[in-house]
C-alpha cells in the first residue's frame, strides 16, 4: 500500500503542469520509482499512466529497461512473466501513441520532394535507435531474454494471440538484424497463409468479435511489416507468392458474397505488402508481371499509401516502355504527381491541372493501344472519387464518362463492372461491420486495463469508418448518366446489384430504424406509465 501511495504521488508530480525539474534534477524522481525491490506488476501499471509524461522515451524508458533489466538478474520469474510484461508495455505505448499500425500517410509526409526518403526510411527510427543504439541494453541479459523469448514466440506461433502481435510490433524495434528471427518470420509467414486458405473453407463466419480469419490476415500484416523493418533483402518472391494467395482469398469471399467479415484486415495486410515489395531493391519485371493485374486494380484503392505504392510499382514495371510527353512525363509520372499535390483549397488547381492531363485526349498520344498500360488512368480516376474533396469530384467524373466514349465498350465496362460489384461488396461487409460495432456498445468502453484485441478493433473500425464508399458507388451511378446507352446494353449485370442493394442494405436499414423507433416508443409508453 505505501508502495502503491509512493507511485501514485510520483505519477501526480511528474504529470503536473505546475511543478518543473532543472535538467540536472529531471531524472531523480524517476530513479526513485522504479526501485529493484518493486512489485513489477505496480511498475507496469506506473509505467502506463506515465505514457503521456513528455519526458517518457527519455527519462522513463531508461529507467523501466534498467528496472527489468535487474529483475531478470535477481528475481527472475517463472513462466516468461517478466519478458510478457515488458513487451506488453512497449506494444500498448507504440499502439496508443506511435499508432504503427496507421495504414495510410498524410500529406505532410507525402510531398513529392520527400516520398522516396520517407518510403525507404522504413518509420520509427527513434526508438529503433533508442534501444538498438543503447550500447548498456544491447548488452544486457535483458536483451538477451526478451531475443529469445521473442524468436520462440514467433517460432512456435502458440494459441496466446496477445504473445504474437507484442512479439510481432516490438521485433524490429528491439531487436537488431538477426537472421534467425528474419528465417523464423518467413516461415511464420508461410504458415499464416495457409492456415488462411484453410479458414476459408471451414469458417462459419458467425456474429463474433474478430474471426479467426481475419485474426491471420492481421498477423500476415504484422509479419510481413516486421520483415521490411528488418531486413532490406526481403525477397520479392516471397511477398508476390503472400500477395497472389491473399488475393485468392479475397476474391473467394467476393465471390461466394461472404460480407460476415472485416475487409479492411485484408486491405491492411496488402498495404504492409505493397509497402514491403516496393522496399524490395530485386524486383524483376517478370516477377511484377505475376501481380500485374492486381496492382493496376490497387490504382482504385481508398487508401492514398496503397495508390502510391502501386504506381512506384507498376513505373518498375513499365520503364522504358511508356512514351513521354513534352514535359517529360509519361502516365504514371502524372499519376504521381496527382496523387502527391494535396487535396486542399490552396492546392486542388494544382491537382485538377494535373488531372486535366488524364483525359483520353492527352493520354492517347502516350499509351499503345495494345499495351496493358492503357487502363492505368482508368483506374485511377476510381481512386480519386475517395478524396475527401468535393472539387475534385466533378472533373473526375467528367474524366471517367470521356473514357467510357474513348474506350472500346467491353473493354471499358470490364474495368467500370468490376470496380462497380467491389465496391457493393465492401459497403455490404462495411454495414455488416457496423451492425455487429452496434451490437458490441454494452461493451465498458471506459476500461483502464489495456486489451490489446480491442485495440486492434478501433483500429479496425477507425479504418473503415473513415473512407465513404457509399459516396463513391454514388459518384459511379452519377458517371453512368454519361454512358446511359452502354448501361442499357449491360443490365444483366446491373439488375442482380440493384437486387443486392435491396436485400442487404435497404432493407436491414429500415429494418433497424423501425426496430429502433419501435424501441424508443416502448420506452417513451413505459415511463409514461410509470409516472
Amino acid at each position: 500500500e505505501f508502495t502503491q501511495a509512493f507511485f501514485n504521488l510520483g505519477k501526480l508530480v511528474l504529470l503536473s503542469d505546475n511543478v518543473k525539474f532543472s535538467i540536472e534534477k529531471v531524472n531523480v524522481l524517476p530513479i526513485n520509482l522504479y526501485q529493484d525491490k518493486c512489485d513489477y506488476k505496480l511498475v507496469a501499471n506506473l509505467t502506463r499512466s506515465l505514457f503521456d509524461y513528455a519526458l517518457f522515451e527519455t527519462v522513463i524508458l531508461p529507467n523501466l529497461i534498467s528496472y527489468f533489466e535487474s529483475q531478470i538478474n535477481v528475481n527472475y520469474q517463472t513462466h516468461n512473466l517478466l519478458e510478457k510484461t515488458f513487451l506488453s508495455l512497449i506494444t500498448e505505448y507504440l499502439l496508443v501513441h506511435k499508432k504503427v499500425l496507421d495504414i495510410d500517410y498524410s500529406n505532410t509526409e507525402t510531398i513529392i520532394d520527400n516520398y522516396d526518403h520517407l518510403i525507404k526510411t522504413k518509420g520509427l527510427i527513434h526508438l529503433n535507435r533508442l534501444f538498438q543504439g543503447d550500447k548498456k541494453y544491447m548488452e544486457s541479459k535483458l536483451n538477451v531474454k526478451i531475443t529469445e523469448f521473442i524468436i520462440t514466440q514467433i517460432d512456435t506461433w502458440s494459441s496466446d494471440s496477445d504473445i504474437l502481435i507484442n512479439s510481432l510490433i516490438t521485433c524490429p524495434i528491439l531487436i537488431v538484424k538477426n537472421s534467425l528471427l528474419i528465417e523464423k518470420i518467413r516461415n511464420l509467414s508461410s504458415k499464416i497463409v495457409d492456415q488462411i486458405d484453410l479458414k476459408l473453407n471451414e469458417e462459419s463466419f458467425e456474429d463474433k468479435e474478430m474471426t479467426q480469419m481475419e485474426l491471420n490476415c492481421y498477423f500476415l500484416s504484422l509479419t510481413i511489416r516486421s520483415l521490411s523493418l528488418l531486413s532490406e533483402t526481403v525477397s520479392s518472391n516471397l511477398i508476390i507468392n503472400l500477395i497472389c494467395k491473399l488475393n485468392r482469398v479475397k476474391e473467394s469471399l467476393k465471390n461466394e458474397l461472404k460480407i460476415n467479415f472485416d475487409f479492411n484486415s485484408f486491405d491492411l495486410s496488402s498495404n504492409h505488402l505493397l509497402h514491403c515489395l516496393y522496399l524490395c531493391e530485386n524486383n524483376e519485371k517478370n516477377d511484377l508481371s505475376l501481380i500485374l493485374d492486381y496492382l493496376k486494380i490497387e490504382l482504385s484503392s481508398a487508401y492514398a499509401s496503397n495508390r502510391l505504392n502501386s504506381i512506384k510499382l507498376l513505373s518498375k514495371y513499365f520503364v522504358n516502355v511508356l512514351s513521354l510527353n513534352d514535359e517529360n512525363e509519361n502516365i504514371l509520372d502524372i499519376c504521381l504527381k496527382t496523387e502527391l499535390t494535396p487535396a486542399s483549397l490552396d492546392e486542388y488547381r494544382q491537382k485538377i491541372y494535373y488531372l486535366q492531363k488524364l483525359d483520353p485526349i492527352v493520354c492517347n498520344k502516350l499509351i499503345n493501344s495494345e499495351n496493358a498500360s492503357r487502363e492505368i488512368p482508368l483506374r485511377y480516376l476510381f481512386g480519386i472519387l475517395y478524396e475527401n474533396f468535393k472539387l475534385l469530384w466533378e472533373p473526375s467524373v467528367k474524366l471517367i464518362q470521356s473514357w467510357a466514349a474513348d474506350m472500346k465498350i467491353n473493354d471499358f465496362w470490364q474495368i467500370f463492372s468490376e470496380f462497380l460489384s467491389d465496391l457493393t461488396h465492401k459497403i455490404e461487409c462495411k454495414g455488416h461491420a457496423w451492425r455487429k460495432r452496434q451490437n458490441k456498445m454494452d461493451i465498458d468502453e471506459n476500461d483502464m486495463d489495456f486489451n490489446l484485441m480491442k485495440c486492434l478493433d478501433k483500429y479496425r473500425y477507425a479504418n473503415m469508418n473513415s473512407i465513404d464508399y457509399m459516396n463513391n458507388r454514388l459518384l459511379m451511378c452519377k458517371s453512368m448518366q454519361g454512358f446511359a446507352s452502354i448501361c442499357e446494353g449491360k443490365t444483366r449485370m446491373l439488375i442482380p446489384l440493384f437486387f443486392r442493394f435491396m436485400n442487404n442494405e435497404y432493407y436491414k436499414e429500415e429494418n433497424r430504424l423501425l426496430s429502433t423507433s419501435y424501441d424508443d416508443l416502448t420506452k417513451k409508453y413505459t415511463r409514461g406509465n410509470s409516472n
